[in-house]
């Protein structure tokens, strides 16, 4: 399903699909691969994001799921975590 312009493809999936096409199971998939991939701890990556650790505890365990806003912050930092690798 994924697609990928570069030479060689990232050890993390990421999906590139409409977002009413990922569920948000997937896309927490995604972005706990691409965090643990980066070395970043839960902590780490929800400063960075803005939000705090324990709602992105909750999203990553699928406690709760990530707003629309949240969730293109969370696929921005899947696209940006492409482009650098």
């Amino acid at each position: 399903m994924a697609s990928f312009s570069t030479k060689t493809q990232p050890i993390y999936p990421v999906t590139h699909l409409p977002l009413t096409s990922m569920t948000h199971v997937q896309l927490m998939a995604d972005v706990q691969a691409c965090r643990q991939h980066q070395g970043l701890t839960q902590a780490a990556l929800a400063q960075q994001l803005g939000i705090s650790v324990r709602t992105y505890q909750e999203w990553e365990q699928g406690r709760r799921c990530p707003s629309g806003a949240a969730v293109t912050l969370l696929r921005g930092y899947l696209h940006m975590t492409t482009l650098i690798d």
